[in-house]
């Protein structure tokens, strides 16, 4: 046996001595916040065997931004409640951490993500014109592309001009090619919207390809936001959808009994978690040794106060804006990548449920797609799902007063905006309304963009039985708006004040969707893999290696990779990526930038070469 075999079994055997060594699985374990990455994080230490966790929720009911919320006084003659959400869920096709531990929660005889129901097309509004199915067909990546270099009739009917469609198709490219490192460092630091020159391009692709898609889908605002943000997110997505068929997908039933409750009894099943509801974290104190010496909670029942301080560890897994009035000076001082959490910063996107006791007029109209629906031009950035296409099977007589056949469920992303004029907010943000008004500019916006759909004002009782806005929107005796639940935002620059799961003081970790992650952008897959973070930490801590959870790392199909080896090598010569400099309408001017980019793709002998 030589001396590298006999090396490698000794590390090996220290390896497994190590790993198998026994743990002590019942230390206390505190966890702030009971949403996606609060029950991610107990969910994971619970599969382990861990026993004595404690999950502190401030609300009355788990699950987060995620959850269900009942209308009040809906239930009628012992039916369950309607039931309204925060905004809409659905599931992007790159999503990974979520799935799996959306696999590993049981449901009837099969599991949770086996609940989710994918539609192949996107039904888009044209300004008060004719809406448009979009395909997102099954293909590969040469053949989504070249689909795409077609410039087919849907695009056309949405009145994007072939340039602007082939110019997108340059700059996804770009990014698809351009050096991993680039992300971390260099795209961080450009705004998504400068990068495509987004005000140079029609109104029509800036609403469709730029704006709904980055807030509709990706949670994130395209004129803020980091290329390396959206523009990474963008190419997954179209990859992903391309290798896997549907952009999105969506739960078959309610939020809650679809996937919460089902997950909150899977954790209950697996032992060792116990829930503390209605305790809302006040204070944070860290002792001279760099370790959290206690936390304060406040129970929103009673107001007492309570004060944790014989735990082992924590994980604090609440939203950033909660996070934010809790760091102190000292906590800055034991924690310095914690120091500039204050400068993270979030934006509105609440929910709207329609619950209806008609049903839309969709099947009059020859729409492949009747699932999801983006309202292009309206002021709010208004995409939407008619959830009766997606819950087949669902009994609607159960539920409020037994007439409701179905929910319109809309998310309003940017009532931080002017609303139309046209409508009943008279071109004022949502900031200026009254509840009623805010309804009714939404459902305005949503006539403006497809009459033949939504009737005008006078005539929506007609369809709605019940509107239903989420109850973080709250709306003040002073005339004030305020938003309790507002999402964060990763805007340019803003890696830099993202903490890592792994903080300096030596008790505490965080989780949550504003830590440091592949994902970067807010949302359950983002929530789910800052707990992963946080929770391979806590393990390795504890050197209980064995069974860390799986961390998923993009994986570039293999087409990209020639030209991105070449752009890293561009890297370290300080050039940027061939094709960066060009921009919108090179192609119908044959600039220099554009014949050199030509140059470039004809030279090639694989699905580029013959793109434009």
């Amino acid at each position: 046996m030589n001396s590298f075999v006999l090396t490698l079994l000794i590390l090996c055997s220290i390896a497994l001595m190590v790993s198998s060594k026994d743990v002590d699985k019942n230390k206390k374990i505190i966890i702030v916040g009971g949403g996606i990455a609060g029950l991610s994080s107990a969910h994971l230490l619970a599969e382990r065997g861990y026993t004595n966790i404690h999950v502190y929720e401030r609300t009355k009911v788990l699950g987060g931004k995620a959850r269900s919320i009942a209308v009040p006084d809906s239930a009628k003659d012992g039916r369950e409640p309607l039931l309204g959400e925060h905004g809409y869920r659905i599931f992007p096709a790159m999503y990974k951490h979520i799935r799996e531990t959306m696999e590993n929660i049981p449901f009837k005889d099969s599991n949770v993500w086996k609940q989710l129901v994918s539609d192949e097309w996107l039904l888009l509004s044209n300004n008060g014109s004719a809406a448009h199915s979009l395909p997102v067909p099954h293909a590969s990546i040469g053949s989504w592309l070249a689909y795409i270099s077609k410039f087919p009739k849907e695009m056309r009917s949405l009145g994007i001009p072939k340039e602007d469609m082939e110019y997108i198709l340059q700059r996804i490219l770009v990014i698809a090619e351009s050096c991993e490192n680039r992300f971390q460092w260099e795209y961080d630091h450009i705004r998504f919207w400068d990068y495509m020159s987004a005000d140079q391009l029609t109104e029509a692709t800036q609403n469709i390809f730029l704006r709904l898609i980055s807030t509709g889908i990706l949670a994130a605002e395209p004129h803020t936001s980091a290329l390396r943000t959206i523009g990474l997110l963008i190419v997954r997505m179209f990859i992903k959808m391309t290798m896997d068929g549907g952009m999105v997908q969506s739960l078959n039933g309610p939020t809650n009994t679809q996937f919460l409750h089902p997950w909150v009894e899977e954790i209950n099943r697996l032992g060792g978690v116990k829930f503390h509801l209605e305790e809302e974290l006040q204070s944070i104190v860290v002792n001279q040794d760099q370790k959290i010496a206690s936390l304060s909670f406040k129970n929103r029942n009673n107001s007492q106060i309570s004060q944790i301080d014989d735990a082992d560890d924590y994980i604090i897994a609440i939203p950033v804006e909660k996070l934010q009035p809790l760091i102190t000076t000292q906590i800055r001082e034991a924690a310095p990548s914690m120091a500039n959490i204050h400068k993270l910063t979030f934006n509105n996107q609440n929910g709207l449920q329609f619950f209806l006791k008609k049903p839309l007029p969709f099947d009059k109209f020859d729409y492949k797609s009747k699932g999801h629906v983006a309202f292009s031009y309206s002021k709010w950035a208004i995409s939407a799902i008619n959830q009766v296409e997606f819950w087949k099977g669902y009994d609607w007589s159960k539920i409020g007063d037994g007439s409701v056949v179905g929910i319109f469920s809309v998310d309003v992303s940017e009532w931080n905006k002017p609303g139309d004029l046209g409508c009943p907010s008279k071109g004022r943000t949502g900031y200026s309304l009254t509840k009623n008004e805010f309804i009714s500019e939404v459902w305005c916006q949503m006539h403006k963009a497809m009459p033949h759909i939504f009737p005008e004002q006078e005539r929506w009782f007609d369809y709605v039985h019940t509107p239903f806005l989420d109850p973080d929107v709250e709306f003040h005796a002073d005339g004030s708006v305020s938003n309790l639940e507002p999402l964060f935002l990763n805007i340019v620059n803003a890696t830099q004040f993202q903490p890592n799961a792994t903080t300096e003081i030596k008790n505490l970790y965080l989780a949550s969707d504003f830590v440091r992650s592949e994902t970067a952008v807010a949302c359950m897959e983002a929530a789910n893999e800052g707990a992963r973070h946080a929770i391979r930490a806590l393990l390795t801590k504890y050197e209980d290696t064995s069974n860390l959870p799986q961390l998923y790392k993009w994986k570039w199909p293999i087409e990209f990779l020639p030209a991105q080896q070449l752009d890293c090598a561009r890297r370290k010569m300080g050039l940027m990526p061939i094709g960066w400099d060009v921009k919108p309408h090179d192609q119908r001017h044959n600039t220099a930038a554009w014949q050199e980019y030509k140059a470039y793709l004809s030279q090639r002998h694989d699905f580029a070469a013959n793109l434009f």
